[in-house]
């Protein structure tokens, strides 16, 4: 699926670069269109080289990645004047990081295995005000845009530990959980394809593919609390880490008019 949108986004960016000819749409340019997107897309994780070497290095693990799932998304836009367009962007998906391996730990009376799995969970709800700049209006049409918000986080660790002597003292469970409210900035840009010549009278608006890059800055200490369990861990563990930067998004929404004047035609 994520090739395949890359595919349709680079296809239909083409076509919109020379579709010049293709005739004005009078609705794009005398009325101020109200419109819903609903769509579904996947987050390409940006992922923080400092946390993950921290972890592999001190914790033992092995993968260095967050996996996304698919990402839900829903906006709505309206046209206030000339070729700019203003609404907001609500989206969700989740992040996951699994890990299982085995540390040699040593004892005075030897070296024993100890078995641990890695799992972090991190649920992300953006929000966004943005603002579009819609320079040729027409049936194939590109957008370019900014968006200013915030991410709704919740990030989850749990560990799972598992020996072979009862020697160990060291415990699992969940280490880490904490809910913030993250700063973000969103740079995106799309190609609409409309469904029909005349916006005003057509519930069904236009299918739109969407590439989209955030930024977000966030400072956890997820790690604070595993040097009282691990007194060979360094204590500078307990500063804060932006686990998720941001991500490169692939979106795929179809639109619907919410415009006045459709819902006063089909009342007559």
């Amino acid at each position: 699926m994520k090739i395949w949108l890359i595919g349709v986004l680079l296809c239909l960016s083409i076509i919109e670069v020379y579709s010049t000819d293709l005739t004005p749409k009078k609705e794009d340019d005398q009325h101020r269109y109200h419109q819903l997107y609903l769509g579904i897309g996947y987050p390409f994780v940006i992922n923080s080289n400092e946390f993950f070497d921290d972890f592999n290095k001190y914790l033992g693990g092995k993968e260095n990645t967050l996996d996304g799932s698919t990402m839900l998304q829903l906006m709505f836009k309206l046209k206030p004047f000339g070729d700019f367009r203003i609404g907001f962007d609500l989206a969700y998906y989740n992040l996951k990081y699994n890990d299982k391996y085995i540390v040699e730990v040593p004892l005075a009376t030897g070296v024993f295995e100890r078995e641990l799995v890695q799992e972090i969970e991190i649920q992300n709800l953006p929000i966004y005000f943005v603002c579009d700049y819609v320079p040729f209006q027409r049936a194939y049409k590109s957008y370019f845009g900014v968006g200013i918000g915030f991410v709704s986080s919740t990030i989850r660790w749990t560990e799972y530990a598992n020996t072979n002597t009862r020697l160990d003292l060291y415990k699992g469970g969940a280490h880490f959980e904490k809910s913030e409210t993250i700063p973000s900035l969103k740079f995106h840009t799309g190609v609409e394809l409309a469904f029909d010549e005349t916006l005003d009278y057509s519930f069904l608006g236009s299918i739109c593919f969407e590439l989209s890059y955030t930024l977000n800055y966030s400072s956890s200490k997820i790690f604070e609390k595993v040097p009282q369990q691990n007194f060979s861990l360094p204590v500078d563990l307990g500063k804060g880490y932006n686990v998720t930067p941001g991500s490169l998004n692939l979106s795929m929404l179809v639109s619907f008019n919410l415009s006045e004047k459709f819902f006063t035609a089909n009342k007559n």
